[in-house]
């Protein structure tokens, strides 16, 4: 009897052995696998998108008073959404002091001139979703409306006919979430939500040749 007992501890030591080096040999492949279908499922949550919102301009023909178009262009592989206060497509953008001309035949460093009537505006906070534009991903775009170059902003008498113009200004909140998930409890809270992020923009720098003196007249 003894002897039987000691032969079935001896199978069961090696039973118990035997599905511990299965379940080792198993578990790192399993934990593997998902670990490395994490980043695929989860990376547009850790992701600052805004490197990769590029801004262009370009003038709009035949326009009087000259007038510039907008171009954000999102090269995220997933779609973004933006407040567009303060933003490149933003309707107030010449008066809020966001659009800088410079003479072209000004130095490199030279400041851009400043315009006249400037605006302070207090906006409304929380913002509401009707100001918030998606970008869809891998090169989509958003298009602003005509920003004109009304010579009540411009001071032409000093620029000439030839000038540089750019358009910079702050995201005030990129969300990596189409608009179709914000909520008016998610922009309550914004920028400090996940997936929101701040930064800058600065769009290329575009020359435009205008009548100035015809337009010092208006």
């Amino acid at each position: 009897m003894p002897t039987s007992k000691a032969h079935s501890l001896v199978r069961l030591s090696i039973g118990v052995l035997a599905v511990i080096t299965l379940l080792v040999y198993l578990y790192p492949s399993s934990s593997s696998t998902i670990t490395s279908r994490l980043p695929n499922m989860t990376g547009s949550n850790h992701v600052d998108p805004i490197p990769r919102l590029s801004v262009t301009l370009a003038q709009v023909p035949d326009a009087s008073p000259p007038a510039l178009r907008a171009t954000i262009t999102n090269h995220n592989p997933f779609p973004v959404s933006f407040l567009d206060y303060d933003s490149a497509v933003d309707s107030l953008a010449v008066p809020l002091g966001l659009v800088e001309l410079i003479p072209s035949g000004a130095l490199a460093d030279a400041q851009p001139v400043a315009l006249d009537n400037l605006v302070q505006l207090r906006r409304l906070w929380p913002p509401k979703i009707a100001f918030v534009q998606e970008v869809s991903g891998g090169g989509g775009t958003v298009v602003s409306d005509d920003i004109v170059l009304k010579p009540a902003n411009v001071p032409y008498g000093k620029l000439g006919d030839t000038f540089y113009v750019r358009i910079k200004g702050p995201w005030r909140a990129v969300m990596t979430v189409p608009k179709s998930e914000i909520t008016k409890e998610f922009l309550e809270h914004i920028p400090d939500r996940p997936k929101t992020y701040q930064g800058s923009y600065e769009s290329d720098r575009l020359e435009i040749t205008v009548d100035a003196a015809s337009l010092e007249l208006k």
